[in-house]
């Protein structure tokens, strides 16, 4: 199966605080590409589930993409969560690879049919490609952590753009159509969205995606309060010894103009309110990367 249970683990540990949960995720990842490596072709390849080295040795994104962006963000959760570095240089080759090399400018991942995953460095076509909605879903799951592990923006740029462009693409404005994958340019019999898969992964994720993005959209620490998405929203968080509330009104993305509100519980709190400049909105490309 896909790398999920990591994941999995990790969230069991948040809920319980039973320590052995992240240190079963982490014990998943360093047997990985050690204790077995397939030596076939396609499905059957090394590369394909990324068993084809120590995931601590990984610096290309390569397989299904799927698989890998599961992968990637549990690493980064775990090191996140121990305070530690061991996937750190990993996850730094793998993220420039991919943001600079190997993602539609939709925020999709895995142009290639057959395996669902990564091709060469560039291969980037708009009609014969396959970008997998479940693909678009692992890329704002990796980038997340990854800004929870850094505190970098940039993660969030490429988050904020695979879930408009490419995650909300692959559900119909009906709510039960879907599409499985997502290529940019359609040649007249392209087949509609579908009402079922006999795969059904993406409509099930989507389903769990869409009310995780409230839990996305602001971050904070001992002292500083993060907002990562802009969107029409409110909530409280513990910040310097009291309660902060925060409340946005904003039409983001489509209208630019957003207006915060906070309010400390208590008065004299002081704490930094950090605010991303997305990518696009600066003398920029439209992602990170080169």
């Amino acid at each position: 199966g896909h790398q999920e249970i990591e994941l999995g683990l990790i969230k069991l540990h948040d809920y319980t605080g039973n320590p052995l949960y992240l240190a079963m995720a982490k014990r998943f990842l360093d047997i990985r590409g050690v204790t077995y490596v397939p030596d076939g072709e396609g499905v059957n390849s090394p590369t394909y589930a990324q068993q084809h080295r120590p995931v601590a040795e990984q610096t290309e994104a390569v397989g299904h993409a799927v698989r890998a962006t599961y992968q990637y963000a549990a690493m980064a959760e775990v090191d996140s969560l121990l305070g530690s570095d061991d996937f750190s240089r990993a996850l730094d080759g793998i993220w420039h690879n991919i943001v600079d090399t190997k993602m539609h400018i939709t925020g999709g991942l895995g142009a290639v049919h057959g395996i669902e995953g990564f091709g060469p460095s560039y291969l980037l076509p708009n009609q014969h490609t396959y970008l997998e909605t479940c693909a678009a879903v692992g890329n704002v799951f990796f980038n997340l952590r990854m800004f929870l592990k850094h505190r970098d923006a940039r993660y969030i740029d490429v988050a904020e753009i695979a879930l408009l462009n490419n995650c909300l693409s692959g559900i119909g404005l009906n709510g039960t159509s879907f599409f499985y994958p997502n290529p940019l340019e359609a040649e007249f019999g392209h087949r509609p969205r579908s009402g079922w898969f006999g795969t059904a992964c993406c409509p099930s994720n989507i389903a769990r995606l869409i009310p995780q993005v409230p839990g996305m959209t602001y971050a904070h620490d001992d002292g500083s309060l993060y907002v990562t998405f802009y969107a029409e929203s409110r909530t409280s968080v513990k910040l310097g010894g009291t309660t902060v509330s925060i409340a946005q009104q904003t039409g983001y993305p489509a209208d630019g103009r957003v207006t915060l509100s906070i309010d400390p519980k208590a008065a004299g709190t002081r704490f930094a309110l950090r605010l991303r400049c997305p990518t696009w909105a600066r003398n920029q490309q439209f992602v990170p990367g080169d």
